[in-house]
């Protein structure tokens, strides 16, 4: 994940939080954040009736993963009751100190030349076949490609088009604000990382409406690619398609075809993407520092029921929780 921890790009997604969001990064209202909200609904509980502010530091929301300052930033005053550090990998926890709630599992994918091998390796040769089924499946209709973001730069329709096709699956998970919204690709596509963004489209072959659409980061340097968000139109795929699975395939084929050693698949989800390639997985921890008694016991509180769910997702991607 060390391609965002870089400054330069950290500064451009806290622009793209503030433009989704509409509010400063250094005093955030948490219930409007959708993986604060998710841990919420997993846990059982509402986080919604306990709202509170805090400033985010050392990454935004954007980040597949957090590098946390040896130290945390001193709270602010104006009503700020916590700094947060959002989604750091348990392998960097030693960085940092702080009240420290497991929220989420990141999945990615290796990827070898001989990628169906690969595949079979991982899901086993009957599940390999199905996903191989589907995806060839989805080319009998639709055609997918991947392309440089810098293409739409300035393409106003079609920068629409895939940003409709995005805010179907914000809608879907009934998200209160969308990370990539329309102003934000094309921010995006303006800003310093833009070099890096690439798009997944799928059209149909009959229509050449967009039914699909991934947007991903590709780290050259290290020969990485990371699956940000994606989106499907399913009122314009017809019965016996699956266009989530065959991606996992045709992002597969991308990678192996281009060098691309790995494939970050976002957040969340873990035990699918495990059924479609993914063979690595790492908890994530929202890290908060707080002088409010009140909202410290209440960290304190969900801090054991988050990490007794989190072992079982474990568990049930045959990975000891305590290794």
């Amino acid at each position: 994940m060390q391609w965002f921890y870089d400054p330069i790009r950290l500064s451009v997604f806290k622009r793209c939080f503030e433009i989704a969001f509409g509010q400063a990064a250094e005093s955030v209202q948490l219930d409007l954040i959708p993986h604060w909200l998710g841990l919420g609904k997993r846990l059982g509980v509402d986080f919604s009736a306990i709202p509170f502010r805090a400033r985010l530091a050392d990454g935004y929301i954007y980040n597949f993963g957090s590098c946390p300052s040896n130290t945390m930033p001193d709270l602010p005053d104006s009503g700020i009751s916590a700094v947060l550090t959002p989604h750091v990998p348990e392998s960097l926890l030693g960085r940092t100190g702080g009240i420290k709630i497991p929220c989420d599992i990141s999945s990615s994918a290796n990827i070898t030349s001989d990628f169906e091998k690969q595949l079979a390796h991982v899901v086993g040769s009957r599940r390999a076949g199905n996903i191989r089924r589907l995806a060839r499946k989805a080319r009998t209709q639709f055609q997918w490609q991947v392309i440089k973001g810098t293409q739409l730069k300035g393409k106003n329709n079609e920068i629409a088009e895939l940003a409709a096709v995005h805010e179907l699956n914000v809608r879907k998970h009934n998200h209160p604000v969308n990370l990539y919204s329309e102003n934000v690709i094309h921010y995006l596509l303006q800003s310093e990382v833009a070099e890096s963004v690439r798009f997944f489209l799928r059209r149909s072959l009959e229509s050449g409406k967009l039914v699909q659409m991934c947007l991903l980061y590709q780290d050259e340097e290290r020969a990485v690619l990371y699956s940000a968000v994606q989106g499907i139109d399913h009122d314009a795929v017809p019965p016996g398609h699956n266009l989530y699975v065959s991606q996992h395939y045709d992002l597969f084929e991308f990678a192996a075809t281009n060098g691309i050693g790995k494939i970050y698949l976002g957040r969340g989800a873990e035990l699918d993407k495990s059924q479609n390639g993914a063979d690595e997985f790492e908890l994530l921890y929202m890290v908060f520092k707080s002088a409010s008694e009140p909202i410290r016991a209440w960290l304190q509180d969900i801090r054991n029921p988050a990490d007794t769910y989190f072992q079982g997702s474990l568990l049930r991607l045959g990975l000891d929780p305590r290794s």
